[in-house]
Formats: C-alpha cells, sequence, structure tokens
C-alpha cells in the first residue's frame, strides 16, 4: 500500500563537464526557444530580457540518443519540433511537452537529417535523411511518411539541403555515403552529381539564400573539406577552409555569411568561402544553429556555446549532457568525499570534494566502455575498485588513478561482499566467476542447470554465498537465484518485460537466513530463504505507483527498525515496515538513474543521486 506524498527538498551540488550536444536548433526571436539534442535527451531553454538565458530545462517525455533536430519554420504558430533518433522519427506539437513516433515507411529509423521546404506554411513538405532506408518524404506536416529513394544507390543519407525557390525549380540535394544527389522533381526521382568521389561522405549542405540567382550550393565533407558549386551542383571546387571534416553548415539569411561547424573549431566566410575567419577555436564542433543575432554551436565533449556579436563566445547555461548510468560513494563519503560516476560511453568520473568538482578518470582507463564499478568496504585503507567493461574486468588499488586488466573476459556486473572478503564479477556471456581477493585466482559460479543467459543482478556475501537475478537467452523469464557457487537455487520466476531492471539489497550481515530484497521492473518483492540455505519463497510487497521501473533499492537497519527506500528515476519511495509506502519525493522534469544513502544514515538523514544528463545532487529525506 502506498499512502501520501511530501515533496522532498533536494540540491544539485555538482556535475562533470558538459557532455556532446548532437543537435540544435532556434526559435523565432521574442521569446525565442532554444532547443538542444543528446543522448540524455531533449533540452529547451528560452531567452529572457537582454539576450539572458534561463536554466535547460530536460523534457522527460522526449526521446533519448538523439541525432538530429527540425524545428518547424512555423514553429511560433505551430509549435511542432522533429527529432531524429537512432531508433526513430518523433515530433512533438506543442513545444516539446510530448511526443509520438511518426508512422514511417519502414519501423525505427535511424534518421541523420531534416529539411523544410521553404514554403512550409502552404505546402507542409518535409524530408528526413535515414541511415539505411534513404529519404522519408512528408508534404502533410510529418503526419504522414512515404519513401523517396529511387535512384539513390546511397542507403545512408547524412544531409539534405532544398532551394530557396523550390516552388518553382523542385530541386532537392542529399548528400550522401558515396555521391552527393539531387532532385528536380521534389524527391520523386534523384540522379547523383559529378561531385569528386574521393571527397565523399558529404556530411553536411548548404544552399545560398539567393541559388535562383547565383546558382551556389556548399558541400561539407568528412576529411576533404568544404566545396563550392557556382552552377547547381554541374562542378565543383574545394574552397580554402582550413579543416578537413566539416560537420554542419549555415548560411545567414540576411548578408549570405556562411558558417561552418568543423573538426577544427567553428569558421565563418563573408564571401563566399574564399576567406575564412575562426570564431571559435574549440576541436569537434559537431552541429549549429544560426539566427540574424545569435549563433550557437554544440561541440564534443565541451556542451553548447553561444554569441550574439559573433565575437564574445560563452558557453550556454550549464547542460549536463553525459550519459552516465551508475554511482558508487566511498563508504567513508561524509569523511574523504570521494565519489564515482560512470557509464558505458564515458568511462569513469571522480570527486574528493563532495561532487562540487569532478575530474575524468579516462586517460588510464584500458576501457571507456564502464558498466559497473564497485567499490571495497575498505577503500578508505585499500583505495580498490573493480569496474566491469567492455575489455574485461579492471582493477584500480590508488582511488581510480591507475588500472589493470585483471580478466579479459567482457564483464558486465560487478560486486564486493558487505565485508570485502570476497568479490564477484558476472561476464557478459551471462557466466558468474568468484574470488576471495581482487588478484584472484577465479573460478567459475555455474548455476544449477547451467542455462543462466544474462545476469542482470549480482549480489555475494561474507560466505561466498550468491544471489542473482538473470533473464534466459531468449529474453523469456527473469528468475532470480540464491545458494552456494555451483548450487544456486530458483526463488522467484516472472516473465521479463523489454529491457527489464532488476536491483537487489540484503543486510550486511550473515544470516543467511534474513530476508533479502529484490525490485523486477515495477514490483518489489521479499525473498525469505529457508533455513537450511536450499530454497526459500518470494512474496510481493508493492507495486510503484508512477509505473516506472525501479532504479536503485536501498536499505538500512536503525534503532527502530528497518528503513527501506525504492526510487523509480522520477518517485523516492520509503517504507518503515514494508508494507505501507510513502511517496517521500519526485524528482519533477529530472530523472534519477542512481541513487545511494549516506554512509552515515541515519544520523545524516540524506541520499544522494546521480540524475540522468550527469548532474550529482543531494536529498533529504
Amino acid at each position: 500500500m502506498i499512502i501520501g506524498s511530501i515533496p522532498t527538498p533536494y540540491n544539485i551540488i555538482g556535475a562533470p563537464s558538459p557532455g556532446t550536444v548532437s543537435a540544435l536548433a532556434v526559435g523565432p526571436r521574442g521569446g525565442r526557444t532554444l532547443f538542444a539534442g543528446a543522448r540524455t535527451g531533449l533540452y529547451r531553454t528560452t531567452e529572457v530580457d537582454k539576450g539572458a538565458q534561463t536554466r535547460w530545462q530536460r523534457l522527460p517525455a522526449a526521446p533519448l540518443e538523439i541525432i538530429t533536430l527540425g524545428l518547424s519554420p512555423n514553429y511560433a504558430e505551430d509549435a511542432t519540433l522533429f527529432v531524429g533518433t537512432g531508433k526513430g522519427l518523433f515530433v512533438s506539437r506543442d513545444g516539446g511537452e510530448q511526443w509520438q513516433a511518426a508512422p514511417t515507411p519502414m519501423p525505427d529509423p535511424a534518421i541523420l537529417c531534416f529539411c523544410f521546404s521553404p514554403n512550409y506554411r502552404s505546402d507542409g513538405i518535409i524530408l528526413a535523411g535515414a541511415l539505411e532506408d534513404g529519404v522519408y518524404y512528408s508534404d502533410s506536416r510529418g503526419e504522414r511518411w512515404s519513401y523517396r529513394g529511387f535512384g539513390l544507390l546511397d542507403a545512408a543519407i547524412y544531409s539534405l539541403a532544398i532551394s530557396p525557390d523550390f516552388a518553382h525549380d523542385e530541386m532537392i540535394f542529399a548528400g550522401a555515403e558515396s555521391a552527393l544527389y539531387h532532385s528536380y522533381n521534389g524527391a520523386r526521382a534523384w540522379k547523383a552529381l559529378d561531385f569528386p568521389e574521393e571527397a565523399t561522405p558529404v556530411l553536411s549542405l548548404a544552399i545560398s539564400p539567393h541559388f535562383a540567382g547565383d546558382q551556389t550550393l556548399y558541400a561539407g565533407t568528412e576529411q576533404e573539406g568544404l566545396y563550392r558549386s557556382t552552377d547547381r551542383g554541374a562542378s565543383w571546387r574545394k574552397t580554402a577552409l582550413p579543416a578537413a571534416c566539416v560537420n554542419a553548415l549555415a548560411v545567414a539569411p540576411e548578408d549570405g555569411a556562411l558558417y561552418a561547424a568543423t573538426n577544427a573549431g567553428l569558421f565563418c566566410s563573408g564571401d563566399g568561402g574564399e576567406q575564412w575567419r575562426c570564431l571559435l577555436d574549440k576541436a569537434d564542433a559537431l552541429c549549429l544553429a544560426a539566427s540574424d543575432d545569435l549563433l550557437i554551436t554544440g561541440l564534443v565533449e565541451q556542451g553548447a556555446w553561444l554569441t550574439r556579436d559573433r565575437a564574445i563566445w560563452q558557453p550556454s547555461f550549464p547542460l549536463p549532457a553525459r550519459s552516465l548510468t551508475g554511482m558508487a560513494l566511498s563508504p567513508q563519503f561524509d569523511r574523504d568525499s570521494t565519489a564515482f560516476l560512470y557509464g558505458p560511453h564515458e568511462g569513469i568520473w571522480r570527486t574528493v570534494d563532495g561532487g562540487h568538482s569532478w575530474r575524468c578518470l579516462n586517460e588510464e582507463l584500458p576501457s571507456l566502455d564502464i558498466h559497473s564499478l564497485a567499490l571495497s568496504p575498505a577503500f578508505a585503507q585499500d583505495r580498490v575498485l573493480v569496474a566491469a567493461a567492455g575489455e574485461g574486468l579492471l582493477i584500480s588499488a590508488d582511488g581510480g588513478d591507475d588500472w589493470s586488466l585483471a580478466v579479459e573476459t567482457p564483464a558486465a556486473l560487478a560486486a564486493f561482499s558487505p565485508g570485502g572478503a570476497f568479490v564477484a564479477f558476472a561476464t557478459r556471456a551471462g557466466e558468474i566467476q568468484v574470488a576471495s581477493g581482487v588478484e584472484g585466482p577465479w573460478r567459475r559460479a555455474p548455476i544449477a542447470d547451467g542455462a543462466l543467459g544474462h545476469v542482470l543482478a549480482l549480489a555475494i556475501d561474507d560466505q561466498g554465498r550468491l544471489r542473482a537475478a538473470t533473464i534466459d537467452p531468449a529474453g523469456e523469464w527473469v528468475t532470480l537465484w540464491a545458494g552456494e557457487p555451483g548450487r544456486l537455487e530458483q526463488l522467484l520466476r516472472q516473465p521479463a518485460s523489454p529491457m527489464p531492471v532488476v536491483r537487489l539489497w540484503g543486510h550486511a550481515h550473515d544470516d543467511w537466513g534474513a530476508p533479502w530484497y529484490a525490485s523486477l521492473d515495477h514490483q518489489v518483492w521479499e525473498v525469505r530463504p529457508s533455513s537450511d540455505g536450499h530454497g526459500g519463497a518470494a512474496r510481493p510487497l508493492f507495486e510503484v505507483a508512477d509505473g516506472g521501473k525501479v532504479v536503485a533499492l536501498l536499505g538500512s537497519q536503525t534503532q527502530s527498525g528497518m528503513a527501506f527506500f525504492a526510487c523509480t528515476g522520477q518517485t523516492l519511495y520509503q517504507t518503515s515496515g514494508a508494507d505501507s509506502w510513502t511517496a517521500i519525493h519526485d524528482f519533477g522534469d529530472e530523472r534519477a538513474v542512481a541513487l545511494d544513502l549516506s554512509p552515515s544514515y541515519p544520523d545524516d538523514p540524506t541520499a544522494y543521486a546521480l540524475l540522468l544528463g550527469g548532474a550529482f545532487c543531494q536529498v533529504n529525506l
């Protein structure tokens, strides 16, 4: 039973440096809206008086893994926004609050780019370039989509550009893996232009606002710089742009200035590409958006930067866009202020000042593909960590400064026993291995029937006994197991949801007969082993009210009994008796991806959360 809802205050302490911003869009002036897309979702901010910027707001209903953005040319009236991701095309009709998947001809396409008709208000035409499906076309403002790939010999379309005189010439250009294509009949058919084949792929395109007269078109390549055509693409000449990889292009409609986001920074040309000026000397400018008085660019690993005078640049209001997925606090965090953040694309970050500042530890890491991180219970003394990574099991004996590869088998999970007597890890192939010290030797801990599947959660006690959750190779069932290595017995079996999430928590003492707890997606279960250590029974405790999946399951033994917490990312629930649950905190538009109690709880009644994007915050309980 869930009762009440008490809002609990929390404050963001700090975050690692901003991550990669992959897409940007700028709305019309007058309460202008800016959008930024990243792996961690979609963010929105607005400009207020004198160009000041409000805080970036993450839009919780928007999709993740954003590759490209498309803002309706009629955005001031229709508030329509398109998003391309690695798993589909999505549209919002209310400025990003609500989203729906577009009905594309192929399901879940990876969308790389958009372009809009200059007459969008009347014809409703929008095109999308896909990674594997060529070009999609809509003349219904994104309500219906069709395939328009006749004549294309490339499946991947990286860039699109449409003629400003489209109502008369119906010209569209498409940059692809091995060619540059054009259509002269509104994307009904395509033909390859005579573009230098050695310069492909074409990552970016831009058209002069006076295309009908000057016939000028620009094509940015992956390794050969920028090319210009002054005859509608019939012939091409390489420009003097001092950069090899041109990720994005934009032409200012008022003065025709050309902007290029490149591997060497952001450049501007006022004479059609003959001469260039570096506006922002920062590597790996990935995307850009320009208006009459605002220029903003997204950088790899450096967030978004903007300027209003093309001279003075400033980082946009902090936008945490890192795909960090886990957090580990030092067992004496209240004394040493040390904690770690990690993720499959992000490696490992460390703080030694309670989260105010963070240092990247990736320089010495054998792999940045970090899936799990565990600290020795004696970390304050031995400084030992283990990390489950794509390269294998990694070990550090100096708090994360130096690392070694202990086991060269791709690893998914790692765990210490509460007293540090044992350490266990699960391989990506579904095998569990156990050792009495991080140096090994390691021994296999096979499940009873030998068909382990993928390990979703793992825990080990100081007697070397295991608790694990697995999903079978077919992805149909999630099973909880417990017991001695080689004698794990099934305690619970449930149908698997898509991408199930399982968390385990048990008391730190050695009483094997004591109950422990497991969350399976939106349900929390109590597991009571039998007194002889073989078998046991599980009973459901509660289902979370918000329908989310439990991402953190925590507990602490206090003088008045057990304090128990379950967090879905949006809502944090608490119980003191396991039968009555109270919603004590709502993260609002933010989402927690990891949560842990203060090591001094309950004397220090706080928890620490990692928010989606990388912000580290303190939650008052």
